[in-house]
C-alpha cells in the first residue's frame, strides 16, 4: 500500500526495491543490480538511502560485480555511518574476500561486535599460513618467454610444461633437418611457424591462463570456507 505522505522519490524507491527483490528471487542478479542502479538518492530519508545502498551492494555481490559492491559499502560508510552495523560489516567482509583483499577483510572483521572466543575464531580464519598465496600471470608469461616451459612449472602444471617444450623442440629439430636438406620453405613453414612458433606463443598465453585458473580455484576454495565459518560464528 502506498503511503501518500511519502515523497514521490521514496515511492519510486520503494517500487525499485520491490522489483529488485523479485528479480533476486528469480535468480536474475545482474538484472536486479541494473534495476537498483536507477535508484535516486536525492530527496529521500536516510533510511531509504541506506536501503538503496545496501540493496545495491548486495545485488552487485550476488552478480559478481565486487568492485561496485565495495563502492556501495564505501558510500554507505561515509554518508550513512549510523547504519554501519554488524550485518553491513559481514557483507563488506564477504565482498573483500572475493576481491582477495584478505588483509582489509580481516581489519573489518576485527571491528565486529563479538566476544573474545568468537573474535579468536575469526582471527584464526585469516591466519597468514591459511591465506592462499597468489601467483603472477605476468611472471608466468615472462618465464615462458625467456625459458620455454618454465611458466608451466611456475603454474604447477609440470605435465603440460613437458609436452609444450617437447613440441617446441620437435619444431626446431624439424626446421633444422629440413633446412639442412635444402627444404628451406618447408622447414620454415612447417617446422618453425606451424610447430615451434605456435607452441612457443601458445605456451606463453597458456601458462598465464593456468596461473589465473589456479589463483581462482585457490581463492574460491578459501573464500567458501571463510563464508561458511564466518556466518556460523556471527549467527551463532
Amino acid at each position: 500500500m502506498i503511503n501518500f505522505s511519502q515523497s514521490n522519490s521514496e515511492i519510486k524507491a520503494k517500487c525499485l526495491i520491490k522489483k529488485t527483490e523479485l528479480l533476486c528471487i528469480q535468480g536474475k542478479f545482474k538484472a536486479a543490480e541494473n534495476t537498483i542502479s536507477r535508484y535516486n538518492y536525492l530527496s529521500i530519508s536516510d533510511s531509504f538511502a541506506f536501503l538503496g545502498r545496501y540493496t545495491n551492494a548486495f545485488t552487485a555481490y550476488l552478480s559478481g560485480n565486487f568492485e561496485n559492491a565495495e563502492n556501495q559499502i564505501i558510500q554507505l560508510k561515509s554518508k550513512l555511518p549510523k547504519f554501519y552495523s554488524n550485518n553491513i560489516k559481514i557483507l563488506e567482509i564477504l565482498i573483500l574476500n572475493e576481491e582477495r583483499k584478505w588483509d582489509l577483510a580481516k581489519n573489518v572483521a576485527a571491528s565486529l561486535e563479538l566476544d573474545s572466543t568468537e573474535r579468536y575464531k575469526i582471527d584464526s580464519l585469516y591466519s597468514e599460513n591459511l591465506i592462499p598465496k597468489m601467483k603472477s600471470p605476468t611472471k608466468a608469461e615472462k618465464l615462458s618467454t625467456f625459458l620455454p616451459g618454465s611458466g608451466f612449472l611456475y603454474a604447477g602444471n609440470i605435465g603440460e610444461g613437458i609436452v609444450n617444450i617437447s613440441f617446441q623442440l620437435i619444431g626446431l629439430g624439424a626446421t633444422t633437418f629440413l633446412i639442412l636438406n635444402k627444404y628451406y620453405f618447408t622447414g620454415l613453414a612447417i617446422g618453425y611457424v606451424s610447430t615451434f612458433q605456435r607452441f612457443y606463443t601458445g605456451g606463453i598465453k597458456r601458462s598465464s591462463f593456468l596461473v589465473e585458473k589456479r589463483n581462482y580455484e585457490k581463492s574460491k576454495e578459501f573464500n567458501e570456507k571463510l563464508k561458511i565459518e564466518l556466518i556460523a560464528i556471527v549467527l551463532k
